[in-house]
């Protein structure tokens, strides 16, 4: 299901708006359900809602939020057949209560056309709300967020990022990445 899903519609890049590989979502949702996290989800930065698709067809509550809205909704278009909530909210400032979310999933953008740090702010802005979360970050930066976020690398992928953008002069642009689970303590 989740290789069916629609990307974005209209890419931005100054948001470093990439879909997350189906299989790459799959695998991280599913190490959380594994440890029993599953019960509130936001998807922070939801972009198509990738990760909302995998935790809701895994009977998760569902909130998925994004400061563009036409990701949200490319996000609401994604999940009809599903019980998934959708806002436009800014991950920096989001208006969510304390103790929230069981569990959130974040894909940020890596600072190459957004601001630096943007990718362990947002992680810290979801501690806030969310007791755990996982997030996938570039792997040149690893320490960096460990050290920011208190988390730990839970596994290594790679991201295949599409010709997406004017600029692009390859077909595909593969980035080593690595997968932090950062707890609330």
């Amino acid at each position: 299901m989740l290789q069916g899903l629609h990307g974005f519609s209209k890419p931005k890049l100054y948001l470093e708006q990439y879909t997350t590989p189906p299989h790459l979502a799959a695998s991280i949702v599913w190490l959380s359900f594994m440890r029993g996290e599953l019960e509130r989800v936001v998807d922070v930065g939801c972009g198509p809602g990738v990760f909302a698709v995998a935790a809701a067809m895994l009977g998760s509550s569902v909130v998925c939020m994004d400061i563009d809205e036409d990701a949200v909704k490319d996000c609401l278009n994604n999940s009809t057949q599903l019980s998934i909530d959708a806002v436009v909210m800014d991950a920096l400032r989001p208006g969510i209560r304390d103790n929230y979310a069981t569990a959130c999933f974040i894909n940020p953008p890596f600072g190459i056309w957004s601001r630096r740090g943007l990718d362990t702010d947002m992680v810290k802005a979801a501690l806030g709300f969310c007791k755990v979360i996982y997030s996938i970050h570039k792997r040149s930066s690893t320490a960096i967020v460990l050290r920011k976020t208190g988390g730990e690398a839970v596994g290594r992928s790679t991201l295949v990022l599409p010709h997406t953008y004017p600029h692009h002069d390859k077909y595909r642009h593969d980035v080593e990445v690595v997968i932090i689970r950062t707890e609330r303590r």
